[in-house]
């Protein structure tokens, strides 16, 4: 298998049941990670099969035979995640570009099989070296969160900026309820709210941190645990027993 997987254009079309025009609009517009070569009077698109959605990129690995990515329901828009990665400052994105390359590389490998295709990994590219602990962390991540998740520590530098109330409030809505999505996918859906509908900046946007860190200030660790695990999780880790 090849470090990356890119998909022609006509492979891509297929895949995605689009035609070139659409394939070509869509990838101007940023939904897709893309490289293009001249082909006569006509560019041919090359698709990274990272930078689709996990049903379509499920899909080419059912069609050809490889294990599928376990499925996660990712309730954040795809469109969204890509435009974080293509509007990331570019030491950001090395290191996604990084684990995108591990992972695609090693998606089937598990235990030893994975250890040893680190060893070799890291005796080959000495300046992309990873661990076992590292490469399962970003599978976890990538599982959960898309490729911008991968990003080295995105939005740090704008953690300073205030965090605005009806942004926080749409986040506490998300956030504070059993059963909810990670931290990440709240946030990505805030992002979203607040450039759909409040008509934002994203550029600007504060970071997960951020909103973090006020909920902290505005309430309990343990009213945050109670409201995301349930009051049978909240007893387990808090409540106090008399034999």
């Amino acid at each position: 298998m090849t470090t990356e997987i890119w998909l022609q254009t006509e492979e891509a079309c297929s895949l995605l049941n689009i035609s070139r025009e659409t394939l070509r609009r869509n990838c101007k517009a940023g939904k897709y990670i893309y490289k293009t070569k001249k082909s006569g009077r006509f560019a041919d698109y090359s698709i990274l099969l990272g930078s689709l959605s996990l049903r379509d990129q499920n899909r080419y690995y059912s069609e050809n035979k490889f294990p599928i990515l376990e499925e996660k329901s990712f309730s954040y828009d795809l469109d969204l995640n890509l435009d974080l990665y293509n509007k990331a400052p570019d030491w950001a994105k090395k290191k996604a570009d990084k684990y995108m390359k591990i992972l695609l590389e090693s998606k089937d490998l598990y235990g030893k099989d994975l250890k040893d295709f680190i060893k070799s990994w890291n005796q080959k590219n000495p300046s992309l070296k990873t661990s076992y602990a590292r490469l399962m962390a970003a599978r976890k991540t990538y599982e959960e969160s898309g490729i911008s998740g991968l990003l080295a520590q995105y939005g740090q530098n704008k953690g300073k900026n205030k965090v605005d109330d009806q942004c926080f409030e749409y986040f506490k809505s998300l956030y504070l309820l059993e059963g909810s999505p990670s931290g990440y996918s709240c946030w990505l859906m805030t992002i979203g709210y607040a450039k759909e509908t409040l008509g934002m900046d994203i550029a600007d946007f504060p970071s997960l941190s951020s909103f973090k860190r006020r909920l902290s200030k505005e309430l309990p660790q343990q009213t945050i645990y109670i409201a995301r695990h349930g009051e049978a999780a909240w007893n387990r880790k808090y409540g106090m027993y008399i034999d």
